[in-house]
């Protein structure tokens, strides 16, 4: 019975997929889409945005020390205050995190790429036919 729940599930989520996939190909679809995509662009260059101020308004930029002793902190606060932190998996991650926000607040100019990154015009549009 619970094989037959796993393809009944897998069944429905085919269809949906394919229902998406068909509706996002007419007009009313693109439209829906392109405001996605313009919305995760925001998004993104937002993030970006706080990213690059992150180091200026800490004064992290360049100074390793203190970019590793803030991340270090944030490691000890999440295996502390998060009971799924504490074990494999969710050590590797949170000390995994940690890294990345260490190097972000070492090097913010990486939130200046990301927003450049998605702030850039789109490339030309090809039709095909």
């Amino acid at each position: 019975m619970n094989a037959l729940n796993k393809i009944g599930g897998a069944l429905l989520a085919a269809i949906l997929l394919i229902a998406v996939i068909t509706g996002l190909q007419t007009g009313t679809g693109r439209s829906a889409l392109s405001g996605v995509w313009n919305a995760t662009r925001s998004v993104i260059a937002w993030a970006g945005d706080q990213i690059a101020q992150l180091g200026v308004n800490v004064n992290t930029s360049g100074n390793l020390g203190r970019s590793i002793i803030i991340g270090l902190v944030i490691f000890a606060a999440a295996i502390l205050l998060v009971p799924g932190a504490r074990a494999g998996r969710g050590l590797a991650i949170s000390a995994v995190l940690s890294i990345v926000i260490a190097l972000v607040l070492f090097q913010p100019s990486l939130g200046t790429s990301l927003r450049n990154a998605v702030s850039a015009p789109a490339p030309a549009t090809v039709s095909l036919r």
